[in-house]
């Protein structure tokens, strides 16, 4: 057998490789092998060659430590024949990094790849094939080693280098378009989960970019989904702990990029009614009950107003207490507005608008804990109208009361004479 024939064999086993019939593959290449050992011994660089297709046809196999194994002896061969600092010798390294890589032996694996990229640095222009070859390998290592800055650099720098070499650049080209938007978008999650959002949202905005230009659309809708999802997570924790100064700024920010959501909605109006913002807040329920979320809306609305007539209650703005109450009852009907008004009204004299109100307050909660209060409230209210009758039927209802009793039994004895 000649080299001749050796060649033939190994031809054919790059032939195979192709097609993906890779145990034929190998049945070709230990055949080149036999024929050359004899004729050339283990020092030659031929030999060197045919273990290293050896290695890639096992790497195709899924034999990852095998692979090491037959590229480790073509190293030993480059080294002695070429030296440790030639471009070809680079190439096993390479060749060995990315098997390293595949058997999850992601640190030595990295520091291989970068001894192989120092010497093409050294020793071949800026665009050799190689060095793209060993760009795409940095960034799987290091998007193994989730260095998701360092993958996406290296990525970038294939895709850049491969667009200008031409077709036979086409299957890294095609992986580092695959690649870049997921690698991308990890990033951009590491910053929400170290709540930089502002960051993260600018990130994700390229993220939408460039999966879209890469025809990712699976990436380009995850990314689109975080942003109104993270800063509705901020302001759904910022407000169950009452921050509403960091709730609602997060909140606005999730509902512009999510307007259709009805919870986001009612979040964000409930932290502007906590601050203050009533007329900002009205309109963020508002569009929470366009959006599936009218009777929560509702309540909320009622609860805003009511908590604005109690304050300008105490703040003695009587007939503007009234007039918030009765927004509050406008959105759904609460007992305290009205025994709001009856006290608002009692205050400014207005006392047959306190009677009623005061009645209707009882109506919806008989069993109140002031309900003996206002009950005698009422009596008190309906003998200065001259209406004995209804001050005693009042009276009567807290003659066994510890604090009015005394005193009610007293004025219905008076009353009834």
């Amino acid at each position: 057998m000649t080299l001749d024939a050796a060649a033939t064999h190994f031809d054919m086993a790059k032939a195979y490789q192709e097609k993906g019939q890779y145990t034929k593959a190998m049945e070709s290449i230990q055949k080149a092998l036999e024929i050359q050992l004899p004729i050339l011994g283990e020092q030659h660089l031929f030999i060197a060659s045919t273990y290293s297709c050896i290695g890639d046809i096992l790497v195709d196999l899924g034999e990852f430590k095998k692979a090491i194994e037959q590229y480790r002896k073509a190293q030993v061969m480059m080294e002695k024949t070429l030296g440790r600092r030639h471009p070809n010798t680079a190439i096993i390294y390479g060749s060995i990094a990315l098997a390293m890589h595949y058997d999850n032996q992601q640190k030595p694996a990295l520091r291989i790849a970068q001894k192989a990229l120092q010497i093409n640095d050294e020793t071949l222009a800026s665009n050799h094939e190689s060095t793209l070859v060993l760009y795409n390998t940095l960034g799987l290592i290091n998007l193994a080693l989730k260095d998701y800055q360092a993958a996406l650099d290296y990525f970038q720098k294939a895709l850049e280098m491969g667009q200008t070499i031409g077709e036979e650049a086409n299957e890294i080209v095609t992986n580092c378009k695959n690649a870049i938007p997921s690698v991308c978008l990890q990033i951009a999650q590491d910053l929400i989960e170290s709540d930089k959002l502002d960051e993260a949202e600018a990130k994700l905005a390229d993220v939408v970019k460039v999966a879209t230009e890469y025809g990712n659309e699976e990436v380009a809708e995850k990314a689109k989904s975080l942003v109104p999802a993270m800063w509705l997570q901020k302001g759904a924790e910022a407000l169950k702990v009452k921050d509403f100064a960091t709730a609602a700024p997060a909140l606005a920010k999730s509902l512009a990029a999510d307007p259709a959501n009805g919870k986001t909605a009612l979040y964000l109006g409930q932290a502007l009614s906590k601050l203050g913002k009533v007329d900002e807040a009205l309109e963020a329920f508002n569009k929470a009950a366009e959006n599936g979320e009218a009777d929560a809306a509702k309540a909320q609305c009622g609860n805003m107003f009511l908590s604005k007539a109690s304050t300008l209650l105490k703040g003695g703005k009587y007939a503007d207490a009234i007039k918030a109450a009765e927004q509050a009852n406008s959105y759904v009907e609460n007992a305290k507005a009205f025994l709001v008004i009856g006290q608002a009204s009692q205050k400014l004299g207005k006392n047959a608008a306190a009677i009623s109100n005061f009645e209707k307050y009882l109506q919806l909660m008989p069993e109140a804990s002031n309900a003996n209060t206002i009950n005698f409230t009422l009596g008190a209210l309906y003998q200065g109208a001259k209406n004995n009758a209804k001050a005693v039927e009042y009276y009567k209802k807290v003659v066994n009361d510890p604090k009015f009793g005394a005193q009610a039994k007293q004025l219905i004895a008076s009353l009834s004479k």
